[in-house]
């Protein structure tokens, strides 16, 4: 490893570590760029290309309106990062959020409401209930392991 490889991820390092024994909101968004792959799924429960990928999904849809937060403006883009940061941390209130991402905790309600909108419309392209076929091959599968008239497959007969 040459001395400038060192030294870059050095200062990657020291960001991290600096986000995360710091209180300061600001530190997220510089570390953003700088976090790998693992250190992003810790943080925000999902991939970066998974949330790229939602992230899109979501600029291109009738719920995405651009947030003002403080002087500038919110993208699609960040508004994925700040809902999943705020639904992967249980005990993040919503002014601990909001302080984080520098936004209005009206803005943040916002973003949380539309979010999940999207996503729950969503829920018929990703959620494939099975049809009748496969529903009683899953339970004779079952009741093959002992396993009889268990309570999910009751609730199929509704769908």
């Amino acid at each position: 490893m040459s001395e400038s490889e060192s030294s870059e991820g050095s200062d990657a390092e020291s960001v991290i570590s600096e986000f995360e024994i710091s209180d300061d909101e600001e530190i997220l968004l510089l570390a953003l760029p700088q976090m790998n792959n693992k250190e992003f799924m810790e943080h925000f429960r999902v991939s970066r290309n998974i949330a790229v990928e939602i992230s899109e999904r979501f600029a291109h849809s009738e719920y995405f309106h651009y947030q003002s937060g403080g002087n500038s403006k919110i993208s699609g883009y960040d508004q994925c990062l700040i809902f999943l940061w705020f639904i992967g941390h249980q005990t993040a209130s919503f002014k601990d959020v909001a302080d984080r991402f520098d936004i209005s905790i009206s803005s943040l309600h916002r973003i949380i409401n539309r979010f999940a909108y999207f996503l729950s419309n969503l829920s018929p392209l990703i959620i494939k209930w099975p049809n009748e076929d496969e529903k009683r091959e899953i339970e004779n599968e079952f009741r093959q392991k002992g396993v009889s008239r268990s309570y999910w497959c009751d609730r199929w007969e509704s769908h």
